[in-house]
């Protein structure tokens, strides 16, 4: 699997300093990317490199949960071939579900099977011709809606609970930070009951 730490070139230093950490959290078993402002021809250009293999897409924004690999790998194995989005921010309800590919959206921490990121770049470079609107608002979700659409992946996995946290750092297209609703690493442990016993 190829894990990529999608950034940009003059990134803030804030960006630049937690791409980094993210990498070293990971042990260095990462690829960053560093495109440029044109986020739609930026994913293109990971599928050629990375396409090949399991890619796992992870923006320069976010935190990792403490058991991030371990939390991955385990999603993998129990949704194996899926497309599987681990901040899926507008989904609150607490427990992993199946999404209808229309309402993709955050690419903040997202898993794509092998059999999905090698055919992708071709319906991503249909899209950047004919949507142009959305490059100029560089709107690489859309893209990647598109591309699934057109590969006929219907639903997509939103996992709960998220595995990792937006860090509300300055967004490239002035959109107001995402909030994290479910972060596994804020969530408190349950107890167990002991009926008693000590």
């Amino acid at each position: 699997m190829h894990i990529v730490i999608m950034s940009y070139d003059n990134a803030p230093k804030e960006r630049v300093t937690n791409r980094e950490a993210i990498k070293e959290a990971l042990g260095g078993n990462a690829f960053i990317y560093v495109g440029t402002s044109d986020t739609c021809n930026n994913f293109i250009d990971i599928l050629t490199k990375y396409g090949n293999d399991d890619l796992l897409l992870i923006e320069d924004d976010v935190r990792l949960c403490n058991s991030f690999l371990y939390e991955v790998m385990d999603a993998i194995d129990k949704y194996e071939d899926e497309v599987i989005n681990f901040h899926y921010n507008v989904h609150d309800s607490g427990s992993t579900s199946e999404v209808p590919i229309n309402k993709y959206q955050f690419n903040q921490c997202v898993f794509f099977p092998k059999h999905v990121a090698k055919k992708m770049k071709t319906h991503c470079k249909q899209f950047y011709k004919l949507y142009p609107y959305y490059v100029r608002r560089k709107a690489y979700e859309m893209e990647i809606r598109y591309a699934l659409n057109q590969l006929h992946i219907e639903s997509f996995i939103a996992y709960e609970p998220e595995l990792v946290k937006c860090l509300g750092f300055e967004s490239m297209i002035g959109t107001p930070p995402i909030t994290t609703h479910n972060f596994i690493d804020d969530i408190e442990p349950v107890e167990e009951e002991t009926n008693g016993e000590e």
